[in-house]
């Protein structure tokens, strides 16, 4: 068989064999140049092994990766499932001791969670009052805006007050079994009008409060408190209190900018009662 010579290098030669099963090429030369072509293919060999076991590696990286990609999608997957609101809206009829309110809307229920919600109609209907909203500072109110307020004994510190006056911090006072410790008691004993100062420094408008009459005191006869305004012509206002005054019910005085507010009070047809003023605000 002869061959084709493809490469010559000084007395080695290359030849090229075409056979049944394809070519092979011989080599031709002495033993040094021959070892030396053997540990260069034996490299590329080696060479060849380790870009195919990278090529390996990296391809397991990507595979692990994908599976975390894909582990990850499923949990977020899952989570935003678990966080979906169900919600479902109601039409119920709703009555109070047994009288039907009117809510005025359609789908004014609402089951979210397993947690009942109400639409604004509902409170309007309950409390018989239009429902207002100032977005801005996250306010919902009935009726009139809510003013800010002051409580009047941080604002103004009582002075020239008779006997029988005294502070709900310092004597606490009880009325229908409540404790009450802010405000102040006002107690009528040996039946002569007693006052008591407050500077309001020409700042505030109107004072609201809560009066009711203080447990284990007399009940007889009537509680009288009258409000007067310096610089400010006639009388504030006059209330008249008696056992049947509830002191859920807010009283208001109007102070008109007034520089100074004096509370004097007394008891009529009494041995001596006593009666306690709380939640007292200026506006």
């Amino acid at each position: 068989m002869k061959g084709d010579q493809i490469g010559r290098e000084g007395w080695s030669v290359y030849l090229k064999y075409t056979t049944g099963i394809g070519d092979m090429v011989v080599y031709y030369g002495n033993a040094e140049e021959l070892e030396k072509m053997e540990n260069e293919y034996a490299k590329a060999i080696q060479n060849e092994a380790r870009l195919e076991n990278d090529i390996q590696q990296k391809d397991a990286s990507i595979e692990k990766l994908n599976k975390t990609l894909s582990e990850q999608e499923e949990e977020i997957s899952a989570l935003k499932e678990s966080s979906r609101y169900n919600a479902t809206f109601k039409s119920y009829n709703l009555y109070n001791n047994g009288h039907l309110i009117p809510v005025n809307s359609d789908n004014a229920f609402a089951v979210v969670n397993n947690q009942l919600y109400f639409s604004e109609n509902v409170i309007a209907s309950l409390m018989n009052n239009t429902v207002n909203k100032d977005e801005e500072n996250s306010i919902m109110y009935l009726g009139k805006y809510p003013e800010e307020t002051v409580d009047l004994l941080s604002a103004c510190e009582p002075y020239d007050a008779s006997d029988g006056f005294s502070l709900g911090n310092d004597k606490p006072y009880k009325v229908q079994a409540k404790t009450y410790s802010d405000g102040f008691s006002l107690d009528t004993y040996r039946d002569r009008v007693r006052t008591v100062c407050f500077n309001l420094g020409s700042k505030y408008t109107e004072l609201t409060f809560n009066i009711g009459h203080v447990d284990e005191t007399d009940t007889n006869g009537t509680f009288i408190l009258t409000a007067y305004l310096e610089n400010v012509d006639n009388k504030a206002k006059q209330i008249i209190c008696d056992t049947y005054t509830s002191i859920e019910t807010e009283q208001t005085i109007s102070l008109n900018n007034a520089r100074v507010l004096i509370l004097e009070w007394r008891g009529e047809d009494t041995s001596g009662t006593t009666y306690g003023l709380t939640n007292i605000r200026l506006k």
